[in-house]
This record gives C-alpha cells, structure tokens and sequence, in this order.
C-alpha cells in the first residue's frame, strides 16, 4: 500500500488540487492509504470498519459493535 503519496493529486506528495488543474489520478486507489490530501482511500474506511464491527475491544470498548448488536 502506499503511503507517502495520494491517489489524486499534485505536488510532491499528490495530495493537493485533486481535481483542478494539472493533477494526477492513479489507476487503483484501493492501492493507496490516501484518495487525497484530505479524504482516506476506500480500504482504510473498509478496515476502520472491520475494526468497529469485530475489533478487539480495547480499540472502542467495552464492547465490540458485533457483540453490542448481538446482545
């Protein structure tokens, strides 16, 4: 995955004028930890989630959401 530049973008690290003049669009964002230089790429929120749904509970405890739903 990289990391150190987004997916839409200019500058040295792709994450500014996403959009506007002269930027660039890579061909797979799931590639990548940013979209922008503002909004997390999909994989990150699909991660996030699986970490809400069925995390280990110290991450947003008591309960996972799974076992709160469950319950």
């Amino acid at each position: 995955m990289e990391i150190k530049v987004a997916c839409c973008g200019a500058g040295p690290y792709g994450g500014s004028k996403c959009g506007l003049n002269k930027f660039e669009l890579c061909d797979n964002a799931s590639e990548y930890l940013f979209f922008d230089g503002t909004h997390p790429a999909d994989e990150v929120h699909n991660q996030f989630a699986k970490l809400l749904w069925s995390g280990n509970p110290d991450v947003g405890g008591p309960y996972n959401l799974k076992t709160l739903f469950e319950e």
